[in-house]
């Protein structure tokens, strides 16, 4: 099957589809942004087909340019609707959409919005919410971008412009998508991954962060008891304990060498698990 997908307004040479695609009852969808640099005219979007390709219906955000729809998990599926992180907009005066979390219906309308009291001061510094998918933390959602705040918001009411329930000021610069176990969440922190409990009234407290010999900034997952990043950078594979963030394995990348490029493990001494060396393609 093969269908047309564009998004629905600005110049589609300006738009980008970076994150995941979303399947809900029998539905894709689509998140767009722009480009590396902000440049063109591009409005965020999601557009939606159904998995044969037919009944095409969009949204688009209300702003005159930018607000771009990029989080790496796309759509999270909450119910019978989906959120998405969306960036910065182009106004700092009237609010425009953007700066935000979005609760999209399955046909694309738009059913409820939280956006930072400050989303006017965070469009004009590209500090905005877009970098990181929201993350469903029990009846919570969590979310994180830029500007390096926290803010639990309820899953069922999102609380509009500064309706959060509480917010988290503890620098971390969210890009990517979050993991998810019980009431904490793992996050794509760029000075590697930390970890943020939610309490029942809806309090957030960091539970930890990775030491900085554990470089990691990317997206965390959650397998054999371990949350596992990468250093994309490094070429390395970490496990973490999730209730102190310490690494129970490390290795770092080297050239494949034959039969022994995947072979190479450490375990440190105050922990326990496994690392995985990344072998370098040949050339």
């Amino acid at each position: 099957m093969r269908a047309a997908a564009e998004p629905p307004l600005g110049d589609p040479k300006a738009h980008q589809q970076r994150g995941a695609l979303t399947l809900l009852n029998g539905r894709i969808y689509i998140g767009y942004g722009g480009l590396f640099g902000d440049c063109g005219n591009y409005i965020g979007s999601v557009v939606s087909l159904t998995t044969a390709g037919a009944g095409r219906t969009s949204y688009a955000v209300p702003t005159t340019r930018e607000a771009g729809i990029w989080g790496t998990a796309g759509g999270v599926v909450d119910g019978d609707h989906l959120l998405y992180a969306v960036g910065n907009g182009e106004s700092t005066t009237t609010y425009d959409g953007s700066d935000s979390v979005l609760a999209l219906s399955a046909a694309l309308q738009r059913t409820d919005f939280f956006a930072p009291a400050d989303w006017a001061t965070q469009n004009a510094g590209d500090a905005d919410l877009g970098s990181m998918s929201p993350a469903l933390v029990g009846q919570y959602v969590y979310a994180d971008g830029k500007a390096g705040i926290g803010y639990v918001l309820r899953h069922d009411n999102l609380g509009g412009v500064g309706g959060q329930v509480s917010q988290l000021n503890n620098g971390c610069q969210a890009f990517g998508s979050s993991a998810v176990s019980g009431t904490t969440v793992f996050l794509p922190c760029t000075t590697g991954p930390r970890a943020v409990t939610i309490a029942a009234d809806g309090t957030a407290r960091e539970l930890w962060r990775a030491a900085t010999s554990v470089p990691a900034a990317g997206s965390p997952v959650i397998g054999g008891g371990a949350v596992w990043v990468v250093d994309y950078n490094g070429g390395v594979l970490y496990a973490l304990n999730p209730s102190t963030g310490a690494a129970r394995l490390v290795r770092k990348n080297k050239p494949a060498t034959g039969s022994d490029a995947c072979r190479s493990w450490t375990r440190n001494s105050d922990s326990w698990g496994m690392a995985m060396e990344i072998p370098s393609p040949a050339k």
